[in-house]
Parts: C-alpha cells; sequence; structure tokens
C-alpha cells in the first residue's frame, strides 16, 4: 500500500512538472508570436508612412540590424535619395572637441576697446565732432560679442554639422513615434526597445524591414 501511494505521488509530481514544462512552452511560444505580430505591424506602419522621414529612417536601420551609421552620413543619403549606397560605420568613433568661438584673451581685448571707444565718443560728443566712425565701430564689437558670448560672458562653443544632423534625425523619428503612440502602442515599444540614437544610429535586434 505504501508503495502505491509513493507511486501515485511520483506521477503527480511528474504531471505537475510536465504542465509547467508546457506552459512555460505555451508562454515562450505566445510571446514569440506577439513580437512576430509587432514586427509585421511595424512594417505596415513604416510603409504606409514612408512619405515621414522618421519613418524611412526607422525602416532603413531596421533592415539593416546590428549596423552603425553616423548621423551626417544619413542626412546626406536622405538628402540625395542615396540610402541604399549608405556605409555603415564602427561604434567605437572618438567625439570631436568642441571649438570655441574665440577665447578669454580676445574678450579681454575687445572689452577694452570698446571702453576706449565709449571715452572717445564722449569726448567728440562734448566738443560736437562727428561720431559715426566710432559708433560704427562699437556696433561691430558689440555684435561679435553677442555672437560669440552667452548671457554673462560664457563663450559660446562652435556646433558641429553632425550635431545638427542629429538633432534634425532625432526629431524625426520623435515625431513618429509620437504619431504612432496611441493607435500602436506595441510598435511604440517595439521601436523604443531597439533604435538605439546616440554619436552612431543603430537598431539592435531582430530584421523588421526587407
Amino acid at each position: 500500500m505504501s508503495k502505491l501511494r509513493l507511486d501515485n505521488a511520483a506521477s503527480a509530481t511528474t504531471r505537475e512538472n510536465s504542465n509547467v514544462i508546457i506552459e512555460k512552452a505555451l508562454r515562450h511560444l505566445n510571446r514569440a508570436q506577439a513580437r512576430m505580430e509587432s514586427k509585421d505591424e511595424l512594417m505596415r506602419l513604416l510603409i504606409s508612412n514612408a512619405s515621414l522621414e522618421g519613418a524611412r529612417l526607422i525602416s532603413f536601420l531596421a533592415s539593416h540590424p546590428g549596423c552603425s551609421y553616423l548621423p551626417e552620413d544619413i542626412v546626406w543619403a536622405l538628402d540625395s535619395r542615396g540610402m541604399a549606397s549608405l556605409p555603415h560605420t564602427e561604434n567605437n568613433i572618438p567625439r570631436e572637441l568642441p571649438i570655441p568661438h574665440t577665447d578669454a584673451k580676445t574678450l579681454r581685448d575687445v572689452n577694452r576697446r570698446l571702453l576706449k571707444l565709449s571715452g572717445l565718443r564722449s569726448m567728440r560728443l562734448a566738443v560736437e565732432q562727428d561720431t559715426l566712425c566710432v559708433d560704427a565701430e562699437i556696433a561691430f564689437l558689440k555684435n561679435y560679442l553677442q555672437e560669440c558670448t552667452r548671457p554673462g560672458g560664457i563663450i559660446k562653443m562652435i556646433q558641429f554639422t553632425d550635431r545638427r544632423c542629429y538633432h534634425r534625425l532625432h526629431a524625426a523619428i520623435k515625431r513618429f513615434v509620437t504619431k504612432i503612440r496611441s493607435s500602436h502602442p506595441h510598435c511604440h515599444a517595439l521601436i523604443k526597445s531597439h533604435l538605439n540614437m546616440g554619436r552612431v544610429f543603430v537598431w539592435k535586434g531582430g530584421k523588421v524591414c526587407p
């Protein structure tokens, strides 16, 4: 009798283990099917929105998973309609050091000159002399300071072309994902989890578009 109970208990345990394995396999299959359906839905969505720059960019990146592309190369390809020949690059690209518009010594010289011109202008006005040339130089130097510095005298940094390209691409993709966020949440989540936008743009994960 005791052996029969043990056999029954062992059989019950085996059935429970089998059920757990089957449930896990079904959950995995359902998740895989959901991912596949999301990819199919995303592909149809990208094709139907091909007039949007963000959709075209995501479509290209998703059809070349794991390939990294520089923002400036992508912009050139988008503008010249040559995405098919766009070369991919490596991820280990050194960042360029920012270049200042001016330097501290030049700013000191400009401010000293402005102070001197201000005194000269006051002297000319006191004796009713013409200040046209002085005013022109003052205006030129003030405009220079405005172009080269931020409030507080902080020197502006020159913005690289690739930085402007990055902002353009980032804005285009943001407009597209914002458009589909409510109507296609699964596609929105898929893009957010697979698309990397940094010094290079790359689609991480399986291929979506043909």
